[in-house]
């Protein structure tokens, strides 16, 4: 009741306050005579209609949310955060070992999707951070868990997921991730990549420049270019052909 009170004289208005003392005064003596008579279910009934009377009241709804639902969301959000970092924590323990019955690369696109959802958060500055970090160990650590097919197939899954990313922090960390999918297929020692990952690269890079909906990233698609251009160099012409035709959509003239 105390709280209640508090509520009522939050009201503006003094006939709104008068009306809903009147309503809660008739509501608690029919309650007192529903509990003498044991009649559970119909006090659960009356309560419930109680709720829906002080809801009707908008200054009253005001009020239960700034004192109420405001405090009790923000000890979530905190609770939240606390738990994610915890999370991270463990992530990271688990990939710092070198031995495991999963991959560490598997990690790669639910990193990506949790540090892109922190970034339209405004509490989500220490997810972001954590989900980064983890990131980068990847890039830097785990080249010798992949393989053609699966750095394959992260790379088109990685341009599924990611079209609609426009953050510039974002896409770089995008470009260093498909940077680190194209070296799993490449062989420093002989300055050689695999032809499947080869195809795949020239492949994207054609369906970019005439890619119209903009459904493919840059960062990605020119990555492994300015990262391995010795080994990518064959295709150098292919590159000039794309330079000089106005029919490319990334290099239409602008009249």
């Amino acid at each position: 009741m105390n709280v209640l009170t508090l509520w009522i004289a939050a009201a503006s208005d003094s006939n709104e306050r008068h009306s809903y003392l009147r309503d809660l005064i008739e509501t608690a003596a029919i309650s007192e005579k529903m509990i003498e008579n044991d009649n559970t279910n119909s006090v659960a009934v009356m309560y419930i209609n109680h709720i829906f009377i002080l809801f009707e009241h908008r200054s009253l709804l005001k009020c239960f949310l700034i004192n109420a639902l405001i405090p009790l969301f923000a000890f979530l959000v905190e609770q939240a955060q606390q738990f994610r970092a915890k999370c991270f924590d463990l992530l990271l323990i688990a990939i710092s070992h070198q031995e495991g019955a999963y991959k560490t690369v598997d990690l790669i696109l639910p990193l990506i999707e949790c540090a892109q959802q922190a970034l339209q958060r405004k509490d989500g500055k220490l997810t972001f951070k954590k989900a980064t970090n983890l990131l980068e160990i990847i890039i830097k650590h785990k080249k010798n868990e992949l393989d053609e097919e699966h750095a394959i197939k992260l790379l088109d899954e990685l341009i599924m997921r990611t079209s609609q990313i426009v953050n510039p922090v974002m896409r770089n960390i995008l470009g260093n991730v498909a940077s680190f999918l194209f070296s799993g297929c490449y062989d420093a020692k002989e300055n050689a990549v695999t032809e499947n990952m080869r195809k795949k690269v020239v492949e994207l890079l054609e369906k970019y420049m005439n890619d119209n909906k903009n459904q493919i990233l840059n960062e990605i698609i020119t990555a492994p270019f300015i990262k391995y251009p010795h080994v990518l160099l064959s295709e150098l012409p292919r590159i000039i052909d794309f330079a000089f035709d106005e029919n490319v959509r990334a290099f239409q003239r602008v009249c």
